[in-house]
Formats: C-alpha cells, sequence, structure tokens
C-alpha cells in the first residue's frame, strides 16, 4: 500500500543524554568502562513521546520519570536525580555554565529529522505550493545560521 502522504524534510535537531553536576555521571570520562554500568544504575526521565525510543538507546526497561514537555525533563535533570535526553540547543545554556554536561554524546547523542507533512494530491491548490516553498527557503536559511551556532556552542567530550 502506498502513503497518501509526502514528507519534506525541514532540518534535524540533534540530541543528546545530559545528567547535571551534582549527578555521579558528571564526574565519569565519556571512556570510562564503568560509564555503561552507571548509566543502566541512573534514574531516567523520558517525555512520553520519546519515552520507548529514549529506554531503548539506553538499554533500560522503564522510566523513573514521565514528562511531557523538554522544560519539565531539564528541571527533573537539573536536580541531579534523573539523566535524560534533551536537544543541544535547549541544554546549551546550562553546558556553558557547567550545571549539565552531555554524557558519552558520541554512543548516545542522535539527531530528530523535523518534515512539514502534506497530502499526496492530483493537484495542489497554489497556496499550498507557496506556503512549501517559503517554509523550506526559511529552514534553508535557519540551517545555515543554526550549523554556525551549533559549531561554536558543542560541548568538548569529557575526556581527561
Amino acid at each position: 500500500m502506498q502513503s497518501s502522504l509526502a514528507y519534506v524534510d525541514l532540518y534535524s535537531e540533534p540530541d543528546a543524554l545530559y545528567c547535571s553536576g551534582s549527578h555521579p555521571l558528571y564526574a565519569l570520562d565519556d571512556d570510562d568502562p564503568s560509564m555503561h554500568d552507571a548509566i543502566a544504575s541512573s534514574r531516567i526521565v523520558a517525555r512520553g513521546y520519546l519515552q520507548q525510543h529514549d529506554l531503548r538507546m539506553l538499554s533500560a526497561s522503564k522510566a523513573a520519570a514521565t514528562v511531557d514537555n523538554v522544560e519539565a525533563q531539564a528541571m527533573l535533570i537539573l536536580s541531579g536525580a534523573y539523566i535524560g535526553y534533551l536537544p543541544r540547543h535547549y541544554a546549551a545554556r546550562w553546558v556553558a555554565t557547567g550545571e549539565m554536561r552531555p554524557v558519552s554524546p558520541a554512543r548516545y547523542g542522535l539527531e530528530w529529522p523535523f518534515c512539514a507533512t502534506i497530502r499526496k494530491g492530483a493537484s495542489t491548490p497554489p497556496i499550498l505550493k507557496v506556503f512549501m516553498v517559503d517554509l523550506q527557503q526559511s529552514f534553508e536559511a535557519f540551517a545555515q545560521r543554526d550549523a554556525r551556532t551549533r559549531e561554536s556552542a558543542k560541548a568538548p567530550s569529557r575526556k581527561r
């Protein structure tokens, strides 16, 4: 069966696994042999709509807490009692102050694609065509600015 929907790629958003400065993972090097066990024994906070994915990424069976938005997730991570995934751009302010750090980003980092979804049809309304061109151009300009910002905001891997 063929889909009646068409997907137009707009951008991708990088996520990383984060812990706070008061969490035991913060002091571990990313290549520490005990890192995997330390993650497995940590309490995980996950957004409800990504929970199963996050748990698979971390080889975990359940989340200790489930939230509906990144703001609540960030607050629980900052408490030091939980680890969890956040968009890199959202966590950047706490990474810059040392309140959070990405944990083994090469292993646990990921990219989420964002797409516009439209119905395939015999004729696309002109207004939708114009809108899609404008939307794609806007995101291309955003992607160029964002690429420069990401390079300057990347947190180095934790190695000593």
